[in-house]
């Protein structure tokens, strides 16, 4: 619970100075920037929406107490919201790593072709929420909250029935999720950064440019480069442990039932809401206009 309040605050913290930077530098309001920015509101949103409940969460495990929820209209509406905000944060992110390759790529690789503009990556970036939202949405519905009657207390489950199977159905979602959401563009990202690397590290500038310009040019790129490759590596490093137990719980049930599935959530939870806290710090780390 300590650890998780650590990375809450810098969570928080982070990326509020990232959004308050950006908003007051006119230099920094480039297309790559307004995408960061739009990852910097996803993880404010999990630092405030999602990881103050999970401290709730340990704190209440290392106790050894029950996981009991909150009754009336304001309990239904926090146990479907807080999984969904996860969800849809989750999804913005790794959605905005994909648009801020094929940014990349474009502007790289194909600079005279771009269609990014700062009107196209505003309804690019609505566009992304949307599919985050659309993605998500099934939390809305089989998230509930019920009364246990032997002791009375609330409990925030997830339920697909009656209308889906209980078994089968969480498997199919989980598993969609895992490659729509996390192996496919993981995969594009992965491709279109090779091309970009490709391109930047043996193209020569054309012309009478001198060779200090060039030099310049090209340093300024690859420092771009290695921030944004940084960012995707930690994404995939920091989210991988999460999937891997939402897979194994999903199709091997009876791993649930184990101590350490216990670990292996915290684990997962812990390092997939790190990212959110480390983010920052690497855009700090290799952006002087952010420091």
């Amino acid at each position: 619970a300590a650890a998780y309040l650590v990375i809450l605050l810098a969570s928080s913290i982070g990326n509020v100075i990232v959004i308050k930077v950006f908003s007051t530098s006119q230099r920094l309001r480039t297309e790559v920037n307004f995408l960061i920015v739009n990852m910097a509101v996803a993880d404010v949103m999990t630092s405030l929406f999602n990881m103050s409940f999970f401290v709730r969460y340990f704190v209440r495990e290392a106790l050894g107490m029950p996981q009991v929820w909150f009754g009336g209209h304001f309990g239904a509406f926090l146990c479907k919201f807080v999984d969904f905000i996860q969800g849809v944060s989750m999804f913005c992110c790794v959605l905005t790593l994909t648009a801020i390759a094929f940014n990349r790529f474009f502007a790289v690789v194909f600079p005279l072709k771009s269609i990014m503009n700062p009107k196209f990556t505003k309804v690019l970036i609505l566009l992304i929420w949307i599919c985050a939202c659309v993605f998500a949405a099934p939390t809305l519905y089989v998230m509930e909250v019920i009364v246990n009657p032997e002791d009375g207390n609330y409990y925030c489950i997830e339920n697909w029935a009656p209308t889906f199977d209980n078994e089968t159905t969480p498997r199919y979602y989980t598993l969609l999720i895992f490659i729509v959401m996390y192996a496919i563009p993981l995969t594009f990202i992965t491709c279109l950064y090779a091309c970009v690397i490709r391109k930047v590290w043996i193209r020569q500038v054309p012309g009478n440019v001198t060779r200090a310009n060039q030099r310049l040019e090209g340093d300024m790129k690859k420092r771009v480069l290695k921030m944004l490759i940084t960012v995707v590596v930690t994404f995939a490093l920091c989210w991988l442990p999460f999937h891997i137990y939402l897979l194994l719980v999903n199709f091997y049930y009876g791993i649930y039932s184990c101590q350490i599935s216990h670990i292996v959530l915290f684990v997962g939870l812990f390092l997939g809401h790190a990212n959110s806290a480390i983010n920052p710090w690497i855009y700090f780390m290799f952006n002087k206009d952010y420091r």
